[in-house]
């Protein structure tokens, strides 16, 4: 039996002395590269912070992984491995942005972490500015999708001739044809007038050979204003046939005063668009209704 048990104790001890030691934890392997670094010895620093650190992070802290990518960092660096000490050192900060080594290493090593931490802050800022534009966008865009503008016309204008009350009524085509119809009849029949009172005066005397002549001026003159006139009146009645007081229609950006900031916070709300003149000048009107 003692023999049996001997050779049992034996059998477990060897066993023992060839089974794998535990792994050791992410803490340890951690300690075990600072001490290494420390020494030194960047090459097995390197090894055993890879293997912590990819293809995926096993440390439990983001301290810890910091500190892992700022030591790998700085041994590339000590490598003369730029570019791999430079991301190494970009991903110490994505996880630490307030990172700070200054003291810690050496000068040229303390230079290129607090330049690439000043890249990244100006990135980060660049791409707040970045979302804070889009997000603007984005609410300017829902704001107009929601906006209700009401177009207000003035009922006097349908009495204004050459096509005025057309074109508040949005009927370009008849507009222009009411205008350039007028114009012309009009301008013909006053240039008739005009030639009559610059060659005859306001007397009127006329020589009996010119009669005929003058008498064929003056017909085409009333003519041409009787038919300007009768346009006229047409283009009223077929303006107050189609006005109406308001339209609601698509917003127009163009009429929206820059970097106005109404319409990001307050969508539910009425733009009123209506003529406006004073002595010497005419134009649109804006106004708001919240």
């Amino acid at each position: 039996m003692r023999a049996v048990a001997l050779r049992l104790v034996l059998i477990l001890a060897a066993l023992m002395a060839v089974a794998p030691p535990a792994s050791a934890s992410p803490a340890t392997d951690l300690s075990a590269a600072r001490d290494a670094f420390r020494r030194g010895d960047c090459d097995h620093a390197v090894v055993i912070l890879n293997k912590l650190l990819y293809p995926q992070t096993t440390l439990a802290s983001q301290a810890s992984a910091a500190e892992a990518h700022l030591l790998l960092g700085v041994c590339y660096f000590k490598g003369k491995d730029q570019r791999a000490a430079e991301h190494e050192l970009l991903e110490a900060l994505y996880i630490d942005p307030k990172l700070d080594i200054d003291g810690l290493f050496s000068d040229d090593v303390v230079a290129l972490f607090n330049r690439k931490k000043a890249e990244l802050a100006r990135q980060s800022k660049r791409d707040a500015e970045g979302r804070k534009i889009a997000e603007e966008r984005d609410a300017y865009r829902r704001a107009l999708e929601n906006l209700i503008v009401i177009e207000k016309r003035e009922y006097y204008v349908n009495f204004i001739p050459f096509g005025a009350g057309q074109f508040q009524n949005g009927d370009t085509k008849k507009g222009m044809a009411f205008f350039i119809s007028e114009a012309a009849l009009g301008g013909a029949s006053l240039t008739l007038y005009a030639f009559q009172v610059l060659r005859y005066g306001f007397s009127g005397a006329v020589p009996r050979d010119e009669a005929d002549q003058v008498y064929k001026l003056q017909v085409a003159q009333i003519a041409t204003g009787g038919l300007c006139l009768g346009l006229m009146a047409w283009g009223i009645i077929d303006a107050l046939l189609n006005y109406q007081p308001t339209i609601q229609r698509v917003p127009d950006e163009s009429l929206f005063p820059e970097g106005l900031d109404l319409l990001k916070n307050n969508p539910a709300q009425s733009l009123y668009l209506f003529p406006a003149a004073g002595d010497d000048w005419a134009g649109l009107s804006l106004r708001w209704e919240l």
